[in-house]
């Protein structure tokens, strides 16, 4: 699997390099239940969490829309910021997922750091967003994929602190030459 149920992981790249392209589109074939690149998908609901912002987000979901020709998709877009360092901002947003009354097919965090106050570089600030993203995996019986941002060195992995890539199941990274993305198993 390209992307395990109930799994935890991210997909990280350098600025403009097109993760979040990517990371939708993924998203949307998870909300439609097609194929993503030739692999299966499991039609469910999708929680986007747009930390950097919503507006421009919309305006990605209405392009898709006009492109498929669809009239809707089941993506729910999250515009805030949810602490995952703190304890009360995970139980809302468990909440406001359960208030769906849908089973959640993913969770994306759009950007892993722009949902924590503390220091990415911190091991243990790291291993408390994992434990948060494990409370909402457990919690929603559902997949958190996180968007992070790659070091100025891409060959050295994703920013931050090394505890993030050993508590995942999954990494992707997303680079852009030209219009091609090109989307690499770490």
């Amino acid at each position: 699997e390209l992307i395990p149920m109930s799994s935890i992981g991210y997909i990280y790249g350098p600025p403009g390099g097109g993760k979040t392209f990517l990371t939708f589109d993924i998203a949307a074939a998870i909300a439609r239940g097609i194929p993503w690149r030739g692999h299966k998908t499991k039609q469910g609901l999708v929680v986007y969490i747009c930390a950097e912002g919503a507006y421009f987000f919309r305006n990605r979901i209405r392009a898709y829309l006009l492109k498929y020709g669809l009239t809707e998709l089941d993506i729910v877009i999250l515009d805030g910021r949810p602490d995952l360092l703190k304890a009360q901002d995970v139980a809302d947003l468990v909440a406001a997922c359960k208030a769906l009354g849908v089973p959640i097919a993913a969770i994306v965090i759009d950007t892993y750091a722009s949902c924590m106050t503390g220091d990415e570089n911190s091991a243990q600030d790291v291993t408390k967003v994992l434990n948060s993203c494990s409370v909402l995996k457990h919690s929603l019986d559902t997949t958190v994929i996180l968007v992070h941002h790659s070091g100025k060195d891409i060959s050295r992995g994703a920013r931050g602190n090394s505890s993030l890539r050993a508590g995942v199941e999954f990494e992707y990274l997303v680079t852009k030459t030209g219009n091609l993305h090109t989307f690499l198993n770490q």
